[in-house]
């Protein structure tokens, strides 16, 4: 892989909200393989990231990243999707619990580290009026 293309990589990273470099280097194999072709292992791609970080390279990134910031800023709407659980019952428990409702399903909470029974509340806030 060239110098760009892991350049490319980190930017799209850094734009992306969450996740670890497992789960990131796993979404570009599986989503964006015909666009890097020649994409690094993770080890391996960290490892390059880490010498162009150390050659003060990844400073193009953060000007791209302030770049674009600024670009988007005036113009576009910015959505915030989050959601939460809304547990009915809780693991271990969940199996024996009798459902009043027949539309709950078994999740997982990340933030609470446990799965549950119950639903998913979504909500979407948007900056636009």
């Amino acid at each position: 892989m060239s110098d760009a293309e892991i350049i490319t990589l980190s930017v799209m990273q850094e734009g992306r909200l969450g996740g670890s470099e497992l789960s990131f280097h796993r979404m570009v194999k599986k989503d964006y393989q015909h666009l890097f072709p020649d994409l690094l292992s993770r080890s391996r791609y960290h490892r390059v990231q880490k010498s162009l970080h150390s050659k003060d390279l990844m400073g193009i990134q953060r000007e791209i990243l302030r770049l674009l910031m600024d670009r988007l800023r005036g113009s576009a709407a910015w959505p915030i999707v989050d959601s939460m659980p809304i547990t009915i019952a809780e693991s271990p428990r969940w199996r024996s619990a009798r459902m009043s409702v027949w539309a709950a399903e078994t999740g997982y909470s990340s933030s609470k580290r446990q799965f549950f029974l119950g639903f998913r509340l979504h909500a979407l806030v948007s900056n636009s009026a």
